[in-house]
């Protein structure tokens, strides 16, 4: 194992240890309802959230192991399936289709890394 995958993985321990939800309600509070989603049926990339749409997260197969990392939007934003984008709107865009795909990860804020 390289030292890159070493540091990852030893940064995805440490911060697993600390967060075990995966929700959050739609007004920022974190909720006791874990996000029912398996990455390994999804695949990898952003998808949104079922519970929330000012939520969304990424799974990511790291050393044959899935981990799915939740994100919150920026308040008075939602998460846009079709741009892959936190996305002002007056109403929630529809999350009925998973996205997948690369997302610029420095928009909005990282909330928690759920195994």
């Amino acid at each position: 194992m390289s030292y890159r995958s070493r540091r990852t993985l030893g940064r995805l321990v440490v911060a697993s240890a600390f967060t075990l939800l995966a929700g959050c309600s739609s007004s920022g509070g974190v909720s006791n309802e874990e996000v029912q989603v398996n990455c390994a049926a999804v695949g990898a990339g952003y998808h949104p959230d079922p519970s929330d749409c000012t939520s969304y997260f990424r799974c990511q197969l790291i050393s044959g192991q899935w981990y799915r990392f939740a994100y919150s939007c920026p308040a008075g934003s939602f998460y846009s399936p079709s741009t892959q984008r936190c996305v002002t709107a007056s109403s929630c865009p529809s999350a009925a289709q998973p996205a997948t795909g690369q997302l610029d990860p420095g928009l909005p804020e990282r909330r928690q890394l759920v195994r």
